[in-house]
């Protein structure tokens, strides 16, 4: 027996089956930003155990692309142009709406896509319905934009009797409608049990009300439960009301018998029965599998994760697939199951047969399968294969360094064509000697300068400016924009003048240089070589421009006049202004206040460009 795919009716508020949440990482094969070396779901080593298969379940295609990418299509046109095309296309040309509330859109149940596709679900029911005229279509489409409107009004004021050519029953039930979106249950139960005796039992709004009771019911049965105090506080006698209106909708195939069946087996869920709600539950993967459905099988997906019901979730999948093996390569689960095929097969030990299976997957959840198996094997072939299949960017370098690294050691980082990702490395390093020998043995790196930058900066924030000054003049080092420092730097590596010298170094530190951010490779790196790499890295960012400038001053007499000191006052108190650019890293605890360095400045220099150019502080 085929059931009709129902996903929610939004104009009452319902959706198929529970009320989830749930979530997804985004798939391996794209573009990664260095920012993604923080996901810990990129770790090499991945632990494969059938608890997993919910993470994998996750990022499919079919998953990400039919439940969390989904949104109502419209074809591109707005809301009420696609009603009235839909209306003309089939054969309602006089009931054109000229413009909704809905086309506002938002994210309440009256409002935005929910509301939306509610209306297009009633569009399906009133349009062929023979009974109801043009006009009466457009009444009752209007009364439906009226419970939106007042539904998300603080001040409601419907008054749907006033809309020219709205059926009597319709207005009724779009009244309980409204009360559905107020949460005010009783109301809506009595205006459907007044529907169902006044209409019959074929007629679709008999069959919505019918559907509507039975979640009504089911609704008022919890309205005391708390879930995490067990079952007690469930109303078992409004459970059972619930459950003969959607036993009847389904016996009767209704018009959501499909979500009905579904509700059954939530029921079976809240009274404990196991076995039922397991039939159940095993019908509606079928009967999803089956109908190629997969907007209702992702919404049977979450319910698994809240019921923690995913061995069984495992199990009836294999069963499917032993069953109807064409799902391997065939339809929109093909992709799917073949991964659940595969992840069983290697969690029995057939790893060897699996693999091959994996490597055919359009998408990535077999690459820590792939990554495992490679590892355990010794065959770096099948690793840098999956490597370059499933993964882009900034990723792929890091992996295929990682590789590479248990031949060349610490080479195969500095050695990477990804210029972010010697920096980054050379970010984590635990000492600057370390990252200095690791550099001399690969000056020919490619990229080998982005390394040599940040081991200047190391010795720059502690004070080695004699080590630094040798580096300058050694072979195979490229000083790039440190060469504007160069001087300063000699004159701080012989101790002279080091007044200029510190107020140049804290200039081109404001000037040049930026704060640098750690990336996810810094941790990632510790964790795997904690021998040559540490958490916190090599780089001080809290010693910036500030305290250079502050290290300058100190060395100026308090007697004597410098423009040198003047320079250093100017770009201390103008780093104090709140949101200057370039002035990264923390202000020096002992360093004078601001108003403090203004008044030196203005006193020992008033006529210079320096103190123009520093009329405040701050």
């Amino acid at each position: 027996m085929r059931f009709r795919t129902f996903i929610s009716i939004a104009y009452i508020g319902f959706s198929s089956t529970f009320a989830f949440s749930g979530g997804s990482d985004e798939p391996y094969t794209r573009e990664n930003s260095f920012e993604d070396f923080n996901n810990p779901n990129l770790a090499i080593q991945a632990e494969v155990n059938s608890a997993l298969i919910k993470d994998l379940i996750s990022e499919s295609d079919w998953y990400i692309s039919n439940y969390w990418g989904s949104s109502l299509d419209l074809g591109g046109k707005n809301f009420s142009t696609y009603v009235n095309d839909y209306l003309t296309e089939n054969g309602r040309s006089g009931s054109i709406v000229k413009s909704t509330f809905l086309d506002d859109g938002g994210w309440s149940r009256c409002k935005g896509s929910e509301a939306q596709s509610g209306v297009i679900n009633l569009l399906d029911i009133i349009v062929p319905d023979k009974n109801l005229s043009d006009a009466e279509v457009k009444g009752i489409l209007l009364a439906r934009y009226e419970v939106a409107k007042e539904c998300a009004s603080s001040r409601p004021n419907l008054r749907l009797s006033k809309i020219s050519h709205l059926p009597d029953d319709w207005e009724l039930y779009l009244n309980a409608t409204y009360a559905w979106y107020k949460q005010d249950i009783h109301s809506t139960i009595l205006f459907l049990e007044d529907l169902l005796e006044k209409t019959e039992p074929q007629s679709s709004i008999h069959q919505l009300s019918e559907y509507m009771i039975g979640r009504s019911y089911l609704i008022k049965a919890q309205e005391n439960w708390i879930s995490w105090e067990g079952k007690e506080g469930l109303d078992v006698e409004e459970l059972e009301k619930a459950r003969y209106f959607f036993e009847t909708h389904f016996n009767e195939q209704r018009i959501y018998a499909d979500s009905a069946y579904g509700l059954l087996g939530r029921i079976d869920y809240l009274l404990d029965d196991e076995s039922a709600y397991i039939q159940n539950l095993s019908n509606r993967v079928a009967l999803a599998l089956d109908n190629r459905d997969t907007k209702w099988f992702s919404q049977i997906v979450r319910e698994i994760f809240l019921t923690d019901k995913e061995p069984l979730f495992e199990k009836l999948l294999s069963e499917y697939v032993i069953e109807n093996p064409q799902t391997l390569t065939d339809g929109p689960f093909a992709n799917f199951l073949s991964f659940i095929h595969a992840h069983i097969l290697y969690q029995s030990g057939s790893r060897p047969e699996a693999i091959p299976i994996f490597a055919t997957l359009n998408y990535s959840a077999g690459f820590n399968y792939i990554m495992e198996y490679a590892k355990t094997t010794n065959d770096f072939q099948l690793e840098r294969k999956a490597i370059d299949q499933y993964l882009d960017g900034n990723t792929k370098d890091l992996y295929l360094a990682e590789l590479d690294y248990r031949s060349k050691g610490v080479s195969a980082f500095l050695q990477s064509r990804n210029s972010e990702l010697v920096s980054n490395v050379a970010m984590a390093y635990c000492k600057p000697s370390s990252l200095a020998k690791d550099i001399n043995s690969n000056l020919d790196a490619p990229h080998i300068f982005e390394a040599q930058k940040i081991l200047y900066r190391s010795l720059i924030q502690r004070k080695d400016f004699e080590t630094l000054y040798q580096l300058f003049n050694s072979p195979g080092y490229t000083l790039g924009e440190f060469e504007l420092v160069r001087t300063a730097i000699k004159q701080a590596a012989n101790n002279v003048a080091l007044g200029k010298a510190y107020m140049n170094i804290g200039y081109f530190m404001e000037a040049k240089q930026s704060y640098l951010e750690y990336s996810g490779v810094v941790s990632y790196l510790e964790n795997k070589y904690s021998d040559v790499f540490c958490k916190g890295g090599l780089l001080d960012n809290y010693r910036g421009p500030q305290f250079f400038y502050h290290l300058s001053i100190g060395k100026f007499s308090e007697l004597e006049k410098n423009i040198d000191e003047a320079k250093a006052l100017s770009f201390m108190i103008n780093c104090d202004r709140p949101g200057m650019r370039g002035c990264w890293g923390s202000r020096p605890q002992d360093a004078e206040s601001s108003e403090a360095l203004f008044q030196r400045l203005h006193r020992k220099y008033p006529d210079t460009s320096w103190a123009e150019n520093t009329p405040y502080y701050y």
